[in-house]
C-alpha cells in the first residue's frame, strides 16, 4: 500500500497466524520498493558526515519526520539537487576531526606517515612569524629583555596569536679543556638547540605564553650534562593577567634584568635557564618595577622531566629608568637568595644572601657607559656574609670614521674569602648570571677575581663586526679558590700563594647574513697564569666555535 506523503514510503502489511504486521520501507529516491538499508555502522555514519547527502554508494535508510517550515522554504527556494551545479566539497570541522573520515575522505591520515610528518613540519614552519631575539652574547641586554618574551608596549592586541621559533647549529673544538685536569686533550663537539614559541591574548587582560625547546650534543665524551643536552621541555608555559603597565605573571617564565650579571636566561650555553613562580610587573610614570618570587628550574637530560628545584628560592624587587637625551639609565634593586646547600672553598654549609645594587648605562657623544655596583650580605651556615662587587664597561665610538670602530675597557672586581678558617664567608655570589660571563671560552665566573679587558670593535660592513678581545685575570684573595660561571670551584687556592690566573685572547667575527640568519666565528686563547701552573696542570687553551642561528 502506497502512502500518499510524498516521501516515497510504502506500508507493507500481510497476514501471518491470525494477526496483522505491518511494516514501513522506502528509499531516498522515492520508489517504491526500495532497497533493503544498509547496516548503520559506526564507521558508515561518521562517513556519512564526511561526504553529506550527495556522496555515491548504496541508498542509506533515513529516519522518518515530520516535514517542517524550514523543508518546506529550502524546497521553494532552492532548486532540486540534482538540478545544482557540482561544487568542490570542503570536509566540514566535524569530519576532518575524526579519524575514521578522514580516511574515507582521502585526507591526511590516508598519506604516508613520513609524507605526513613533513607536511607538519612544513606547516608549522609557515606559521612561524618572527621571535624576538636574544642580545649578543658580548652586548648588554637592556632591563626589559627577557630571553624571548616580547616587549609588553609591543605585544599582539586581544585575540591575535603569535608563533616563534629559533634554530641554532654550533660547532665548538677546544683544546686542553680545563687545562688538561681531566686529561681529555681535544674535545669536538656538535651542539644543536630548536625552540617553537606560542603567545596569545585570548583577551586585552590575559596572555597565555609557552615555549618548547630541545637541545642535544655530538661528540662529547662520557654522559652529556644539562647544560648540554636536554632533549624536550618546556621552557616557559605562563599566563599572564592585566595590562601592560600592570600585569602578574604566573607560571614557567625566562628572566633577563640589567646587563645580566645577576639573572639572565644563559643564553651561552646549549640549555637556558627558566623559573617558575610570579612576578608582578607596575609601571608608574618613566619606572617599571618588577616584584618577584621564583624558583628556578632544574634541567635534566631526558624528555618532559625537568622539575622546580625546591633547593633554591629568589625574590626581590627590581626597578628600571630608561635613559633618555638628558640623562642615562637608572637600575636599582633589591635580590634575595636562599639555597639549602653552597659550596665555596671554605665548605658547603646552608646559604641565605641579600643583596642590594645599582647601575648606571647611557650614551652621549659617541661616549657610552655601563657601571654597576652590588653589596651582599646575610648567612652562610653559622656565619654571616659580606661580599661586593663593581664592573664597568666604558667605550667611545668614531661614528664619522670608516667601519665605525669602538674603543673600550672594561674593569670588573668581586671579592673573595679572606680566611677559609673562619666561618665567615667574602665571597661573591652571581646569582644566576650569564654563561658566557666574559666570553664564549666560558670558563672563569665573577667571584674572587679582578679583570682587565680592552678591546676594539669595527663594522667593515653594515651586516658585519669584528672584535678583538684581551682579558687579563687575576685572583683577589689568596685565601680563595677560582670559580666556573655556574659556581663551581676549579682551582683551590691553598697550593699557591700566586695571584695571576692567566691571559685570554679572543677574536668574534659575527656576520648577519639576512634579518633572520645570523653566523658567528670566534677563536680564543687562554695562557695560563703563575696560579694556574703552580696549582695543577698548566696546558694552554685554544678554542673554536662556528654558530648559525636562524630565527623563524
Amino acid at each position: 500500500m502506497r502512502l500518499p506523503s510524498g516521501h516515497g514510503l510504502r506500508l507493507d502489511a500481510m497476514a501471518v497466524g491470525g494477526h496483522w504486521r505491518c511494516r514501513v520501507a522506502g528509499d531516498r529516491s522515492g520508489r517504491p520498493g526500495g532497497a533493503r538499508p544498509e547496516r548503520r555502522t559506526p564507521r558508515r555514519i561518521f562517513a556519512r558526515f564526511a561526504h553529506g547527502p550527495e556522496s555515491t554508494g548504496p541508498p542509506r535508510r533515513r529516519a522518518f519526520r515530520p516535514v517542517t517550515a524550514a523543508d518546506r522554504y529550502r524546497r521553494a527556494v532552492l532548486p532540486p539537487r540534482r538540478d545544482r551545479p557540482p561544487v568542490a566539497r570542503v570536509a566540514s570541522r566535524r569530519a576532518v576531526s575524526h579519524p575514521i573520515a578522514r580516511r574515507r575522505s582521502g585526507g591526511p591520515m590516508s598519506a604516508d606517515p613520513r609524507r605526513r610528518l613533513t607536511a607538519a613540519l612544513l606547516f608549522a614552519l609557515a606559521l612561524m612569524p618572527a621571535v624576538a631575539g636574544t642580545a649578543h652574547a658580548g652586548a648588554a641586554p637592556s632591563a626589559a629583555s627577557e630571553g624571548s618574551d616580547a616587549d609588553p608596549d609591543t605585544a599582539p592586541a586581544a585575540s591575535a596569536a603569535t608563533f616563534g621559533g629559533e634554530a641554532r647549529w654550533r660547532l665548538a673544538a677546544t683544546r686542553n679543556p680545563g687545562w688538561g685536569d681531566d686529561g681529555r686533550g681535544e674535545e669536538t663537539l656538535f651542539l644543536q638547540r630548536y625552540r617553537v614559541q606560542a603567545d596569545w591574548r585570548p583577551a586585552s587582560m590575559l596572555r597565555l605564553a609557552g615555549e618548547l625547546a630541545s637541545a642535544s650534543v655530538i661528540g662529547q665524551r662520557g654522559p652529556a650534562g644539562p647544560l648540554d643536552r636536554n632533549l624536550a621541555d618546556v621552557l616557559q608555559a605562563y599566563a599572564e593577567f592585566g595590562p601592560a603597565d600592570r600585569a602578574l605573571r604566573a607560571g614557567r617564565q625566562s628572566l633577563a634584568f640589567g646587563s645580566s650579571r645577576l639573572i639572565d636566561v644563559r643564553e651561552g650555553p646549549n640549555v637556558r635557564r627558566s623559573f617558575d613562580g610570579l612576578r608582578l610587573t607596575q609601571r608608574l610614570g618613566t619606572w617599571q618595577w618588577d616584584l618577584l618570587a621564583v624558583r628556578p628550574v632544574r634541567t635534566r637530560t631526558g624528555t618532559f622531566d625537568d622539575g622546580t628545584d625546591t633547593r633554591q628560592a629568589l625574590w626581590g624587587v627590581y626597578a628600571t629608568r630608561p635613559a633618555d637625551e638628558r640623562r642615562g639609565g637608572l637600575d636599582l634593586y633589591y635580590l634575595g637568595y636562599a639555597a639549602d646547600t653552597a659550596a665555596y672553598a671554605q665548605g658547603s654549609a646552608r646559604e641565605r644572601r641579600h643583596s642590594l645594587g645599582a647601575r648606571w648605562s647611557g650614551r652621549r657623544a659617541g661616549w657610552d657607559w655601563n657601571t654597576e655596583a652590588v653589596v651582599q650580605g646575610g648567612r652562610f651556615g653559622a656565619g654571616t656574609i659580606r661580599a661586593w662587587t663593581i664592573a664597568s664597561d666604558t667605550g667611545y665610538r668614531w661614528h664619522d670614521r670608516r667601519g665605525s670602530p669602538r674603543l673600550g675597557l672594561g674593569l670588573n672586581v668581586a671579592s673573595g674569602d679572606r680566611d677559609r678558617d673562619d666561618s665567615n664567608l667574602e665571597t661573591f655570589n652571581p646569582l644566576f648570571p650569564r654563561g658566557n660571563y666574559f666570553s664564549e671560552l666560558a670558563l672563569l665566573g665573577p667571584r674572587n677575581f679582578y679583570n682587565v679587558h680592552p678591546f676594539v670593535t669595527v663594522h667593515p660592513r653594515a651586516d658585519l663586526s669584528l672584535t678583538l678581545d684581551l682579558d687579563l685575570f687575576w685572583r683577589l684573595r689568596r685565601g680563595d679558590g677560582i670559580y666556573a660561571p655556574g659556581g663551581r670551584l676549579l682551582r683551590d687556592g691553598d697550593a699557591t700563594a700566586a695571584r695571576h690566573v692567566g691571559n685570554e685572547l679572543s677574536l668574534n667575527l659575527t656576520w648577519q647574513a639576512t634579518p633572520r640568519i645570523e653566523i658567528t666565528a670566534i677563536y680564543a686563547h687562554f695562557d695560563p697564569g703563575r696560579f694556574v701552573r703552580e696549582s695543577g696542570p698548566p696546558l694552554a687553551i685554544d678554542f673554536v666555535e662556528l654558530t648559525l642561528r636562524t630565527q623563524f
